[in-house]
């Protein structure tokens, strides 16, 4: 998959985000982002990411990516899970229901989709 086609794979899956004061599908990640208390305020700038890739993720670095709540009843499981990468810390913007759901039934890898700025 290129870059627009990852890009254009985050876009869709974030439209169910969007919220009346999100004009676009980046303008629900950028709020989502803003969610997590994190040093910088950092914001996602399709044309100036450091990279995005589509990856498994083991167990192991699942468990270090910090979630906003503890919800399990995804309402899709097999999607990637959108996860940005930012000073040092993982952040999920889409997927946090299928993070806890993934870790609770024992699987070993989870696909996602990895923005890092």
């Amino acid at each position: 998959m290129n870059r627009d086609d990852l890009w254009a794979e985050v876009f869709d899956q974030l439209k169910h985000h969007q919220k009346r004061t999100d004009c676009t599908p980046l303008e629900a990640l950028n709020r989502i982002l803003g969610y997590y208390k994190i040093s910088g305020t950092p914001h996602v700038d399709p044309a100036q990411v450091a990279a995005i890739e589509r990856k498994s993720l083991s167990r192991k670095e699942v468990e270090l990516i910090e979630t906003l709540h503890e919800r399990s009843e995804p309402y899709v499981i097999r999607r990637p899970v959108v996860i940005v990468r930012y000073g040092g810390g993982s952040y999920i913007v889409d997927g946090n229901k299928r993070v806890n759901y993934w870790l609770a039934s024992g699987e070993t890898e989870l696909d996602v989709i990895e923005i890092t700025i």
